[in-house]
This record gives C-alpha cells, sequence and structure tokens, in this order.
C-alpha cells in the first residue's frame, strides 16, 4: 500500500509536535527562525587596524554584519522561500587620510556557530583601461567573544592579502547599502623618465625617453592594490627621433618594484619587451634598471631618471 507523502512527513516529525497543529511551512518558519538568531549573535560592526603581509598598517578596516529574513529565489526561479542571510559592508579609511575611505557590500555572508567560523565574497566591478573587468574578494576568519580573527584577500592572490583584529563596538545596525567612496582620489600618475642608455647592437650611448601613466584611482582602486598590487599603465618610450613605442598595458607591481611591458609602434610592425627593477639613485630618489629585448635580439640597458 502506497502512503501519502503528507502522512510519512507526519510520522517522521511525529516524536516532536502533533501533525494537526503545525505544516511544513511552520517547520521552514522555525528552522529559518533557529538561522537566524544564529547570525543574530554575531551582527554588529568590527573594526581593527588592516595589516598586510609586510606587517604595514595602511588604515583602519570596519566590518559591519546584518542578520535579515529575505525571500531567495529557487533555483528554477519559479519560486521563493524565506531564509536567513548575513549580508554586510566592508568600509577601510585610509590613515593618511581620514577622508579617504571606501566602502564594499556583500550579500553572503555565512557563519558557522559550531566552529565559530565566517566567510563571505564580495564583487568589485572596475573599469581598467576602459574595459570593465569585475574582482573578486575572499573575506573569512573567526568571530568569538565579540572578536573578529580574519583575512581579506583578492581571489587568486592569497599571499598578497591583508590580516587583521577587529572588535565588536556592539552598536545597533540599522540596513545600510555601500556608500560611494568619498574623499579626493589620488592624482593622475604621470612619470617622464630619461636614459642614456647603451645600445647592445653597436654599443652607441643614447638618450631613451619613456613616460609612464595612469588616469587617476579612485579610493576603491587604493584598497584594492593593498591586497593586488599590480598597477596597469601607459608607457610611451622614445628610442630615436620619430621611433616610437606605445602600450596601454604595462604591468607596475608595487611591492615587488618592476615594471613590465610589451610594446609596439603605432603600426604595430615593432616590438620591444621592456624589463626594469627600481633601484636607488644617489641623490635618494628613485630610479629604474631597465633591459629591453628587440623581436630576435636583446636591445638596449640603461638607469632611468626622473627628468627634470
Amino acid at each position: 500500500m502506497k502512503i501519502p507523502a503528507g502522512i510519512l512527513l507526519c510520522l517522521a516529525l511525529s516524536a516532536f509536535t502533533g501533525c494537526g497543529d503545525r505544516n511544513a511551512d511552520d517547520y521552514r518558519r522555525e528552522k529559518m527562525g533557529l538561522e537566524l538568531a544564529r547570525y543574530q549573535a554575531v551582527a554588529g560592526t568590527y573594526s581593527g587596524p588592516l595589516v598586510t603581509g609586510r606587517g604595514e598598517s595602511p588604515g583602519q578596516i570596519s566590518i559591519a554584519l546584518r542578520a535579515e529574513a529575505a525571500n531567495i529565489d529557487s533555483s528554477d526561479r519559479l519560486s521563493s522561500e524565506q531564509k536567513a542571510v548575513l549580508r554586510g559592508e566592508v568600509s577601510f579609511s585610509f590613515n593618511d587620510d581620514s577622508t579617504r575611505k571606501t566602502t564594499l557590500a556583500f550579500n553572503d555572508g555565512y557563519y558557522n556557530d559550531a566552529e565559530g567560523t565566517f566567510r563571505a565574497t564580495i564583487q568589485v566591478n572596475q573599469s581598467v583601461q576602459a574595459v570593465s573587468q569585475v574582482t573578486r574578494l575572499d573575506l573569512y576568519g573567526r568571530i568569538a567573544s565579540g572578536r573578529f580573527d580574519g583575512r581579506i584577500e583578492v581571489s587568486g592572490f592569497k599571499d598578497d592579502g591583508a590580516g587583521f583584529r577587529a572588535v565588536r563596538d556592539d552598536r545597533s545596525l540599522a540596513p545600510g547599502s555601500a556608500s560611494p567612496p568619498s574623499g579626493k582620489p589620488r592624482p593622475a600618475l604621470d612619470l617622464r623618465l630619461a636614459s642614456r642608455a647603451k645600445f647592445s647592437s653597436d654599443g652607441r650611448i643614447e638618450t631613451v625617453r619613456a613616460r609612464v601613466s595612469a588616469s587617476e584611482s579612485s579610493n576603491e582602486e587604493d584598497f584594492l592594490l593593498l591586497l593586488k598590487p599590480v598597477r596597469i599603465v601607459n608607457i610611451t618610450m622614445n628610442m630615436e627621433p620619430g621611433l616610437i613605442f606605445i602600450t596601454t598595458d604595462g604591468r607596475w607591481d608595487l611591492r615587488a618594484g618592476t615594471l613590465r611591458a610589451k610594446l609596439s609602434t603605432p603600426s604595430g610592425r615593432g616590438q620591444v619587451e621592456l624589463s626594469c627593477r627600481e633601484v636607488p639613485l644617489a641623490d635618494g630618489g628613485k630610479g629604474w634598471d631597465c633591459h629591453a629585448d628587440g623581436l630576435f635580439n636583446s636591445l638596449f640597458d640603461g638607469i632611468f631618471v626622473p627628468e627634470t
């Protein structure tokens, strides 16, 4: 004899309560209530210094967690169910300028009360050289006794991430959303360099000039540079009158102090691969020790210094 599914459900739940008084919706609501209480136990704003892998503290991080009940669509999007969610924002203010602050939101926070672990992902939409791209941040750690010990990293750049020990201030939280970056952005990058370079083919010494530039960076972009310290730059290089090489995809690694790029003439026929490392100068400034290769052989070596 086939037993109706409703009776099976009642039999399975009869150890806890009477079937005549409650139904499946009641149990879903109870489950959601328990999950909401679990999230509310860690809700609040946690604040503390952000510390990079090199032991530097460039600013203060603040993590706001909110427990909410939300209608979540099913996988087929034909129905929805109310579930407990842990939403929040990560705010960062720079030590060098208290008005420079950026706030990023997340909606998928998860807290395991048995282990005390938390995790969330943050999607950051950027425009790099007029091309849209999404950068994913991983936020994770442990929450216990009003303290959040964790890390924040750009996905795929674990070694460049930063850690924090943040303490909950226990202020009540109103529903919120990511705010636009405040304060003034950093000015545009514009380095003008020159080198008395030695050419490999005949040993001659010629002046080579280079310009490294980038548009002004937002506070959000500067925060990401703390976790993924590679800046995309434009490079224009004048090797001799009438011979110009350019690129819009140079890679300046601020942490490693390296600059790498593949440049080409405006026509695309000539190509140069440039590899530089940052070096100290006698006057206390910084220069670039560069090596350039052509399509078939080594081209030149030289120390580039700022032009006055």
